[in-house]
């Protein structure tokens, strides 16, 4: 049996110490593509960089990490779903994976395909590892924060927006995203470069698309395969009831809308580009979203 790999590669003051609040703070850059990156330490003696990725159901690793942890592919064949297309990959096991304080013990991992498109990290961190917590990303104050799963961040203050996900058996979350009177699922991927949007979304919203060379260029996924996409920029999207100003949009029918069962209707993917001027926390245990106002 093949198995299937979805993944897509386009300081907080507590009131108490309780151990339902203790956290774990990385350094959180952006080095390339303006996509959130933390330092790991793999197996106990390589140090790297992985980007951190929403729409990645289980850790990858690029094949110079691989080499350098002298891993050897294991069990059975599988294949990642990208956000253009399909790839066969390996499977590997490491012995553990450090993010500061958090150790993960015998942890699975696959290859990222030797068709994609050079990446500048060394692997992805995906939700078989972000699930297990309540995950600030701090992108103005460059942090990535990993709180226990009991953490209540409604008790902490601040202003929040709360908007509810629903967080799929592999880990990936679809949230409500509104442009023009167009409400669509949309997939979060921190690993995305750029919001983009599916034909039949644009459509519905009333956008228009330009055959010139200039509204146009390609789109590359985890999988190596690449697909023409427009550009176009909205003044104004919502996710749940949170507005935002202005964006710039890629309309093109990514093949994982299929693969998610929502590309029959209005679609998008919602990428870490709309929320670079602020933070904002994946409460998985609960099911929601909070995005600072």
């Amino acid at each position: 049996m093949i198995a299937r790999l979805i993944l897509l590669l386009t300081g907080l003051a507590m009131a108490t110490a309780s151990p339902a609040q203790r956290v774990t703070s990385l350094p959180l850059t952006a080095p390339w593509l303006g996509l959130p990156q933390v330092p790991v330490t793999l197996n106990d003696t390589v140090e790297a960089r992985f980007i951190v990725d929403t729409a990645a159901s289980d850790t990858i690793l690029t094949e110079a990490v691989i080499d350098q942890l002298g891993l050897a592919g294991r069990g059975e064949p599988a294949e990642i779903s990208g956000a253009t297309g399909i790839s066969a990959i390996e499977f590997y096991r490491l012995t553990s994976l450090r993010l500061g304080a958090r150790e993960y013990r015998r942890l699975g991992a696959y290859s990222l395909p030797s068709l994609a498109a050079p990446v500048e990290s060394d692997g992805l961190i995906g939700a078989n590892i972000l699930r297990r917590h309540v995950v600030e990303f701090d992108i103005p104050g460059q942090k990535l924060r990993l709180f226990d799963p009991r953490a209540r961040f409604e008790l902490t203050g601040g202003n929040w927006a709360v908007i509810p996900f629903h967080e799929r058996a592999d880990g990936l979350l679809i949230v409500p995203v509104s442009i023009g009177r167009v409400t669509m699922p949309a997939l979060l991927d921190t690993g995305a470069v750029q919001n983009i949007v599916n034909h039949e979304a644009a459509r519905r919203i009333g956008l228009h698309l330009f055959a010139d060379s200039d509204s146009r260029e390609p789109v590359f996924g985890a999988s190596g395969h690449v697909q023409d996409m427009n550009q176009i920029e909205v003044s104004r999207f919502s996710i749940g009831n949170l507005a935002f100003g202005s964006s710039r949009v890629g309309i093109t029918d990514l093949a994982v809308f299929e693969t998610l069962g929502i590309g029959d209707g209005p679609a998008m993917l919602l990428s870490a580009e709309a929320f670079a001027d602020r933070r904002f926390v994946i409460d998985y245990p609960r099911n929601r979203l909070l995005i600072e106002r």
